[in-house]
């Protein structure tokens, strides 16, 4: 059974790479920073900085090859899931990664806001113009 997860953070590395049978293989980490509110200060404070590795397969690693690089903002979506492997000296390892359904691009920059609001004794441009003014049918 695997853990679903979301992360939200930059993209540190990504390497696309092709298995023998010519599956394409997307491996790479997103930092995401820990912050913690400080009362005293009334204020949040970066804590530290957590790596996740991801995997992405198949058509989608390759059109996420062509879109992100190092310091790409996204939000990583799937499955925790773990790998074991064993060094050449024969050790014990276990890797974690996100085996990653969906992988977004959180666009750089502001969001444009929505005008202010037309305050009282302003002309609203959007008015519709008084009955008495208009022209007779």
């Amino acid at each position: 059974m695997s853990t679903p997860i979301v992360v939200t953070g930059n993209i540190g590395q990504v390497d696309l790479r092709f298995t023998p049978g010519g599956k394409a293989v997307l491996n790479g980490s997103v930092a995401v920073n820990r912050r913690k509110f400080d009362r005293t200060m009334n204020e949040w404070k970066d804590v530290g900085t957590d790596w996740h590795n991801f995997v992405v397969w198949e058509s989608k690693a390759e059109l996420l090859a062509e879109h992100i690089s190092k310091g790409t903002r996204v939000i990583v979506m799937g499955e925790l899931e773990s790998r074991d492997w064993e060094t050449k000296d024969g050790q014990k390892r276990t890797a974690w990664e996100i085996k990653a359904t969906e992988v977004g691009i959180i666009p750089n920059g502001s969001i444009p806001r929505a005008p202010k609001p037309i305050e009282q004794g302003q002309a609203d441009p959007w008015a519709s113009t008084p009955a008495a003014d208009l022209p007779p049918f």
